[in-house]
């Protein structure tokens, strides 16, 4: 269990025009977005204001506490930040590239 230092954020905030945060992705998964990062890590914070940017609310977990840095060993990212797990997928690193795939998951306006 993660302990109040261990969890840093959680975020929601409004689109420019004003609608509300996302809530499900796409294929109508639960909403469920955690954000791994390190405190010297310029693509975390760049990874950070994306989702700010964007609407999606996330959790963010501190990688330096050695609970957190197990998990991401363990897991897919292998220890590397910024991680993303986003709707179900693994996005480690950030960039272009995953500004699309992240955006894909979630539906469309119509």
């Amino acid at each position: 269990m993660l302990t109040k230092a261990l969890f840093m954020s959680m975020t929601c905030v409004m689109l420019a025009n004003g609608t509300a945060c996302a809530q499900t992705c796409a294929r109508d998964r639960p909403l469920d977005v955690k954000l791994f990062v390190t405190a010297e890590c310029l693509q975390c914070d760049e990874a950070r204001r994306f989702l700010y940017s964007q609407g999606i609310p996330f959790r963010e977990f501190d990688a330096r506490y050695p609970e957190i840095a197990r998990r991401l060993l363990d897991g897919p990212a292998q220890g590397a930040v910024p991680a993303i797990y986003i709707c179900g997928e693994w996005f480690v690193g950030f960039g272009a590239i995953t500004k699309h795939q992240i955006l894909n998951l979630f539906p469309q306006p119509t």
